[in-house]
């Protein structure tokens, strides 16, 4: 997406440590909030899901 959409560029791995996993989960928590708004630019829909068998289940039957 970075190529031809020019999105933002995301480095996660650099927050990445076994033993403090939190901080990469708010990072990439962070990079998901960014798509978001990138998604509204285009007046594209953004489909959450509470679990991951409620994505499944809507992937799978999509």
């Amino acid at each position: 997406m970075v190529a031809e959409k020019g999105t933002k560029k995301f480095d996660l791995m650099q927050y990445f440590d076994a033993s403090d996993l939190p901080v990469m989960k708010e990072k990439f928590l962070e990079m998901m909030d960014e798509y978001v708004d990138e998604y509204g630019k285009v007046g594209r829909e953004v489909k959450r899901f509470t679990t991951f068998e409620q994505l499944y289940a809507h992937y799978i039957n999509h």
